[in-house]
């Protein structure tokens, strides 16, 4: 018997490459002769979910020398890490036999998207388990669209204003695709009179990551109007329209992270802080 054994051939195809959650992924997957090592094999689909994260170190040593004294302290730190972990939401046990074969991968309906920012990155694999062996592997990227029903109800959630007067956004809906134009009004009566330098909408993206990891960006802005004096008990209402990014990342809930789109509406005061209303909505790819 030779010592070493080549290892199986593995060849893998999916159709189709871009799914909307809640469909199925058809893996077409070849196998060559399988070897003596070969137990068994299977198909997967997965996603790679990257995150930040605390890395601690419990074995810091600090030593702090005073005249001739030199005092020693064993603690701790901790940095932040990005991290990619593989989450298998799909695992078919299949017989390693010399041919091919097809499996249906069912995407759950709650499945994140596949993000620009690689944060959700989604793959199809076909192994062949090996013992005391290297597997034999093949790799096939899916992309995976979100539809319009998923977190939906993340769009009911109370609009927050950070004012007790009457500040408010209307949007014509809080579910867009990624590309589309939000079009609504912002109204505001406030109780007293306010100088602003300005008044906006913008868009504001959050990523919560373990360890309150926390990333968000609200540069996708547009002016409403200029400096402005707002008259107690008047009532304003400013037409807005604004864009999301073509490419801009689905709302999602992934094993380790979740990402949430809001939609405000802001006053820019001058040394005070700004008046802001905030409306959550879910964005889309499907």
């Amino acid at each position: 018997m030779a010592l070493f054994s080549r290892r199986p051939d593995v060849s893998l195809d999916v159709s189709p490459g871009t799914v909307v959650a809640g469909e199925a992924v058809r893996a077409r997957v070849t196998f060559g002769a399988p070897d003596a090592k070969t137990r068994g094999g299977r198909v997967e689909l997965l996603y790679h979910n990257t995150y930040r994260e605390e890395e601690r170190d419990d074995d810091v040593v600090r030593r702090t020398t005073i005249g001739d004294r030199t005092h020693t302290q064993v603690g701790s730190r901790s940095r932040t890490v990005t991290t990619t972990s593989p989450v298998v939401v799909v695992s078919q046990q299949v017989p390693v036999e010399e041919g091919t074969i097809e499996v249906d991968l069912p995407v759950p309906p709650d499945a994140p998207g596949t993000t620009s920012s690689k944060a959700i990155a989604w793959e199809v694999r076909a192994i062949v388990d090996r013992k005391l062996g290297i597997d034999a592997v093949a790799k096939a990227e899916v992309t995976v669209l979100t539809p319009p029903t998923q977190h939906a109800s993340w769009a009911s959630s109370p609009v927050e204003s950070t004012v007790a007067w009457a500040l408010s956004i209307e949007p014509a809906s809080r579910v867009v695709r990624a590309g589309d134009e939000i079009t609504g009004h912002l109204r505001l009566t406030p109780a007293e009179a306010l100088e602003v330098r300005a008044i906006r909408v913008q868009l504001r993206r959050v990523r919560f990551d373990p360890d309150r990891n926390t990333t968000s960006d609200d540069g996708i802005r547009v002016e409403l109007a200029g400096r402005t004096t707002l008259v107690a008990g008047q009532t304003t209402q400013l037409p807005f329209s604004i864009t999301v990014p073509g490419d801009a990342d689905p709302t999602f809930r992934a094993e380790h992270n979740h990402h949430h789109w809001y939609l405000e509406g802001v006053l820019d005061q001058r040394l005070a802080k700004d008046p802001r209303v905030t409306s959550e909505i879910v964005v889309h790819t499907g």
